[in-house]
């Protein structure tokens, strides 16, 4: 099982991290990037994290799958292990096994 993330992070604007998700040529102003990303979903009850998989991302959130999606708090913190990057998530919506969360903050890389 993926242990949870330690330490503590800066945040910083979640713009910042624009060049750390690829663009696509769209105009809009959060596209979102089909990607296939191993993440954990941390939170402060007995259980403490869910592994989960970004299944696209933008500048302002993510759509997330994971096998207990519905134990999941409404606030959370996501990290992403091939970003090396830590967010403040607030649910959005639930969907059987998938969830789309929105970024309340971008923590700095690790």
């Amino acid at each position: 099982m993926t242990q949870p993330i330690e330490g503590n992070a800066k945040y910083i604007n979640p713009a910042a991290a624009g060049s750390k998700i690829p663009a696509t040529g769209e105009r809009r102003r959060d596209v979102r990037q089909p990607v296939e990303m191993s993440g954990v979903i941390e939170f402060g009850d007995e259980m403490g994290h869910i592994d989960c998989k970004v299944v696209n991302i933008s500048n302002s959130g993510a759509q997330l799958s994971a096998d207990q999606a519905n134990k999941a708090p409404e606030y959370f913190r996501l990290y992403i292990k091939p970003l090396n990057m830590v967010m403040d998530c607030r649910v959005m919506w639930r969907k059987e096994n998938r969830m789309g969360v929105y970024f309340l903050a971008l923590a700095e890389e690790l």
